[in-house]
């Protein structure tokens, strides 16, 4: 299963490394390096996971991440910042990120948590229909339009 990601990085020698890195183990990866390219990256690319800085020279990448969750958007997100606190790490986790890795980091690791996310979040779909812009989940029975909740299923007919 090829893996594409958006890497959300305003350092573009550490962005090229990743970038160089994860080819090397056949990832796609796409760069942008603000808040508002990553949103529209997201929305309109579908990536199966995001690499997300959260010091990024104009905004906090934490922007990203709640307004994707707020969107209610399941895309995987890996933090990946020097911000290594235990407050920075729970405020992410708590803010919607499915994983965290403080840099300096190993590539190796980093291959190994996106596989990981990536991997969960292939069995979750399983309980949601898409069709162009629509989205059903089966198991909250809620449809989507675009990632915006329209209205909920009363019934559903196969």
């Amino acid at each position: 299963m090829a893996i594409n990601i958006l890497l959300v990085e305003d350092d573009p020698s550490l962005a090229n490394a990743i970038l160089e890195g994860l080819s090397d183990q056949s990832i796609e990866c796409t760069i942008v390096s603000t808040v508002a390219n990553a949103i529209r990256a997201i929305r309109e690319s579908r990536p199966d996971a995001v690499v997300l800085d959260l010091m990024l020279s104009v905004d906090s990448g934490l922007g990203v991440l709640t307004a994707v969750r707020a969107q209610r958007d399941p895309t995987p997100v890996l933090i990946l910042t020097a911000l290594g606190s235990l407050e920075h790490r729970v405020a992410g986790l708590n803010a919607g990120a499915d994983d965290y890795l403080v840099k300096p980091f190993e590539m190796l690791e980093l291959i190994a948590r996106l596989t990981a996310i990536t991997r969960r979040n292939n069995r979750i779909e399983g309980s949601t229909l898409t069709f162009g812009p629509l989205l059903l989940d089966l198991t909250t029975r809620r449809v989507f339009r675009d990632a915006q909740h329209h209205r909920q299923c009363d019934q559903i007919h196969a």
